[in-house]
C-alpha cells in the first residue's frame, strides 16, 4: 500500500504505523509529524482509543487528545444544518375531523359566525379582527 493509499481510505492502525515508521526513517532531525500523518493518525480514533493510537505509533497522548478534540470542534453541529426538505402532511388522517364554530357579536349588534370543518387554509383571528375593525 503507499502513502497515497492509506491517506484517502480509512487506513488501519498496522497502514499508519507503517507510514509513521517509514517517515521517521527518512525525516531530518527534529522535523515535525506532517499534517498527513496526524490526520491519518487522528483518522483511526473512531476506531481505536487514543492510548492504544499513542503506543502503536509512538505519538504524546497530550498532543493527540487536543488534535483530535480540535477536529471535532470544527466539525459542524447537525443541528445547526437547516433541513433540506421539510415533508408537510397536508392530508387529515382518517377519523380525525375536526369542526369549529366562532360567533362574534360587537356592541353594534352586528354579529360575524365561522363555520368550517377538516383543514383550513386562513386565519380565523385574522378574520376576527378584520371584523372588529370594519365595525368600528
Amino acid at each position: 500500500m503507499t502513502r497515497q493509499d492509506a491517506d484517502t481510505q480509512n487506513p488501519t492502525l498496522q497502514q499508519v504505523s507503517n507510514l509513521f515508521e517509514t517517515w521517521r526513517k527518512t525525516r531530518q532531525k527534529r522535523q515535525p509529524i506532517p499534517e498527513r500523518l496526524w490526520q491519518a493518525a487522528i483518522s483511526l480514533s473512531e476506531n481505536h482509543s487514543i492510548h492504544q493510537i499513542c503506543k502503536t505509533l509512538r505519538l504524546d497522548h497530550s498532543k493527540l487528545k487536543k488534535r483530535i478534540r480540535d477536529t471535532q470542534e470544527s466539525l459542524p453541529v447537525i443541528n445547526d444544518i437547516p433541513p433540506s426538505f421539510i415533508e408537510l402532511n397536508l392530508v387529515d388522517p382518517p377519523g380525525s375531523v375536526c369542526e369549529c364554530r366562532i360567533e362574534i357579536e360587537n356592541a353594534d349588534g352586528e354579529k360575524m359566525k365561522l363555520h368550517f370543518k377538516g383543514r383550513h387554509y386562513f386565519d380565523p383571528v385574522q378574520l376576527c379582527n378584520a371584523f372588529r375593525s370594519q365595525c368600528r
